[in-house]
């Protein structure tokens, strides 16, 4: 970590801090702040962590949950960011806030669909987990196609990264399939299985096959 990259990380943490003992918390502008002294802070902590990115339209935090609980059956240490700030400035603040890790840590972050590029860029994530999309998200991002794509930019960046991907999006499945070397598509056969139990079994398979 460079000089500049510490001293962002300190006032970050400093501000975190002030934030949780005088006022009513935050998770937002210590990232901002860390980012506005460092913007490239994200790349200080890809040789800290191995990244699981879990991202889509809905279910995000949830899924993200589960996830982590299982793989806390066999890591002791899984870094998440629960509180679902899932934008590149919550995102630092999770980096920053967490205790150093004594060895290489594992990171399974919940990711906006549009912020997943900007994560990619300084950190290569070895596995997305993709739940849903749908148009729901229209007036932020527009039609699902653009939302497709914000996602795929950032695929892009980890061509080697495994995707595990929900089969029920074909649209997504098959624009991925193009992109990556190793995809996992799971499908559900019965109506009533949540999207939630399908990646709780899809993090059990990535528990095993992958790390």
């Amino acid at each position: 970590m460079t000089v500049r990259s510490s001293f962002a990380e300190f006032a970050g943490r400093s501000s975190y801090w002030f934030l949780h003992t005088f006022m009513n918390g935050g998770s937002s502008l210590p990232g901002k702040l860390t980012l506005k002294l460092d913007p490239n802070i994200l790349q200080a902590f890809s040789k800290k962590y191995d990244l699981v990115i879990v991202t889509g339209t809905n279910g995000k935090t949830l899924t993200t949950a589960l996830s982590v609980r299982v793989l806390r059956e066999k890591y002791d240490q899984v870094l998440t960011n629960p509180t679902g700030s899932n934008m590149e400035q919550g995102i630092v603040t999770t980096f920053i806030t967490a205790p150093r890790p004594k060895k290489k840590g594992l990171a399974v972050l919940e990711v906006d669909e549009a912020n997943v590029v900007k994560v990619c860029k300084y950190i290569t994530p070895i596995a997305f987990v993709f739940t849903n999309i749908f148009r729901d998200q229209m007036d932020r991002y527009g039609e699902i196609y653009t939302t497709y794509n914000k996602i795929l930019k950032g695929v892009k960046l980890a061509p080697k990264a495994t995707i595990i991907a929900n089969g029920m999006n074909n649209s997504l499945t098959v624009r991925t399939c193009l992109t990556q070397s190793s995809i996992m598509v799971l499908t559900m056969k019965k109506k009533n299985l949540l999207m939630p139990q399908l990646i709780l079994m899809a993090s059990f398979v990535l528990n095993v096959s992958i790390f």
